[in-house]
């Protein structure tokens, strides 16, 4: 109970501390970091959502074909691109496009992010900005623990993958199968419930 009370202080604290157009960037800020977040993460998902797709279209083809697709999906969830995009759950490790038209193609999404979300919190008092900025900032916690659990099934869908060849076809198969259970169904990383 005690506890509580220093968390409810603290987060009045902070915004004692700060005038309210600093909260105000700080928001917009960390707004458009959770809404970047929130697009590499779904990006970075269609390779899980095409695994799944691919899974549950060619239950009916033959034992035989279904074993090389089963390859093949695994492949394609495990290319060293998306092994890398999942490994980078922060922006700032993020590797900017480089180029005129690059930087112009950022400057316009900057200008676009920076009006929609200072349109979010320019009614909002003092209170409800500090407020705002305690959720956005758990949502980001939240995204970067997503990025964490799914990089951590790749990888281990990799390693199970690579150490499956030590079987004969026959038994890599169920092996295979047995491994892309888990990814697809697991529901913490599904995009539904960002």
């Amino acid at each position: 109970m005690g506890k509580d009370k220093k968390n409810k202080h603290s987060i009045q604290d902070i915004g004692s501390f700060k005038t309210k157009d600093s909260l105000k960037e700080e928001d917009v800020q960390l707004t458009k970091q959770v809404q970047d977040l929130e697009r590499r993460y779904r990006e970075l998902y269609k390779s899980v959502q095409q695994l799944s797709y691919t899974y549950d279209t060619c239950r009916d083809h033959f034992a035989l074909q279904r074993y090389g697709d089963l390859k093949d999906m695994i492949k394609a969830c495990i290319t060293d691109e998306v092994m890398e995009n999942a490994a980078k759950y922060s922006p700032a490790n993020a590797q900017p496009e480089t180029g005129k038209a690059a930087d112009l193609l950022r400057a316009a999404k900057r200008l676009s992010e920076s009006a929609s979300a200072r349109q979010e919190v320019d009614g909002l008092h003092k209170a409800e900005i500090v407020k705002d900025l305690e959720e956005k900032k758990k949502k980001k916690d939240k995204m970067e623990l997503k990025f964490l659990r799914l990089h951590n099934r790749l990888v281990k869908l990799k390693r199970d993958y690579e150490d499956s060849k030590q079987h004969l076809p026959a038994k890599r198969y169920g092996v295979m199968k047995e491994m892309i259970k888990p990814l697809i169904r697991d529901e913490t990383i599904k995009v539904d419930t960002l």
